[in-house]
């Protein structure tokens, strides 16, 4: 199924680089597509029997792509959402509203006892601080795996629940497994925590900001700088059109993060040693962790491309890709399984 071709196409050539599976971006059905280039960029080109045929852009640069396709993994992980309630609406979350009871402690722990053989539990939701719970969660969590790791925006990450649940992350060296995400509907909590951590002398395992323009990434490095002591690296993702998220402009690349970097005199060291892929590019800034992140949608996921950790459940109990799953969920949300019409769930 994986037809590869060695040599480049010629400027304005058409040239198929392989054959992979993709969802229909109306009926989500999974269905054949063929990723080729131009010479230039990269794209995908897809049919369904019921919606027609349907191109877009898999990578801007092709240079880029071909250095960086078919590396292995990503990262390990199962994402375990704890709850779905939220305590802030933000501009740009992947996740809808909803108000679905928490599941109980007992049932999540099944869920972790039939997923433990994906590597370390990613805690998330919803957020996760919301249930009062939490730190009986994780400790339970690392009787079935340990070494997990916790999502948060750190709201409610006072110092009472941090001592709490800094026993149950992994750590080392002073790093802990909290993972931060800066949002500015957060009210300058998420600042406060980073201050937390400094004067309790730990660090964080990361920091997760989301820019919709690339003229946001000076103030994501200059926060970096300054925070460095507390922060052990930085995943730098731009906003896409995946699951409720739907950013309207248009699709911002790895490439062209990399473009950016390289051009305002950054000078992004790639760390080549490190899983790359197409959509989560590794570099060092500065001394600083960075992870470019760029997630597929619907109208280019490569699916074999991502079968692959970091893992999540969709709505239908398929265990797969984290963005894989989301693509599930955001056709749930339309009315579509597989190119089957539902009542949303």
């Amino acid at each position: 199924l994986w037809r590869r071709v060695q040599s480049r196409s010629l400027l304005g050539e058409e040239m198929i680089i392989k054959s992979t599976i993709s969802f229909c971006p109306t009926c989500y059905k999974r269905i054949h597509a063929d990723i080729f280039t131009d010479g230039k960029s990269v794209y995908m080109r897809k049919f369904c029997s019921e919606h027609g045929q349907t191109e877009s852009v898999v990578e801007r640069d092709v240079d880029f792509y071909y250095k960086v396709s078919g590396q292995r993994g990503i990262y390990n992980g199962y994402f375990i959402d704890v709850t779905e309630r939220c305590n802030i609406q933000c501009k740009f979350c992947f996740r809808g509203p909803t108000n679905t009871k928490d599941p109980s402690i007992e049932r999540l722990m099944q869920e972790a006892v039939m997923a433990k053989g994906y590597g370390q539990f990613i805690v998330t939701g919803g957020e996760p601080t919301l249930r009062d719970d939490l730190p009986q969660i994780l400790e339970q969590l690392n009787c079935v795996s340990p070494g997990n790791a916790l999502l948060t925006n750190g709201i409610r990450m006072d110092e009472k629940m941090l001592d709490a649940v800094i026993p149950h992350l992994r750590y080392w060296d002073g790093t802990v497994g909290l993972n931060l995400s800066i949002h500015p509907e957060s009210n300058g909590a998420d600042r406060k925590l980073v201050e937390l951590m400094r004067r309790k002398g730990l660090k964080l395992e990361s920091i997760l900001w989301v820019i919709d323009d690339l003229s946001q990434i000076p103030e994501v490095i200059e926060f970096a700088e300054e925070n460095k002591d507390v922060i052990a690296a930085v995943r730098l993702k731009v906003a896409t059109k995946l699951w409720s998220e739907q950013k309207p402009d248009s699709k911002i690349f790895v490439s062209d993060i990399l473009k950016y970097l390289k051009e305002n005199d950054y000078n992004p060291e790639v760390a080549w040693w490190l899983n790359n892929r197409v959509t989560f590019f590794n570099v060092t800034i500065f001394g600083i962790h960075f992870m470019l992140v760029s997630w597929y949608d619907v109208n280019n996921i490569d699916i074999l491309d991502y079968n692959c950790p970091p893992v999540y459940k969709s709505k239908i109990g398929l265990v797969e890709n984290l963005v894989t799953s989301c693509i599930v969920n955001e056709g749930i949300s339309k009315g579509w399984v597989d190119g089957v019409q539902i009542k949303c769930l």
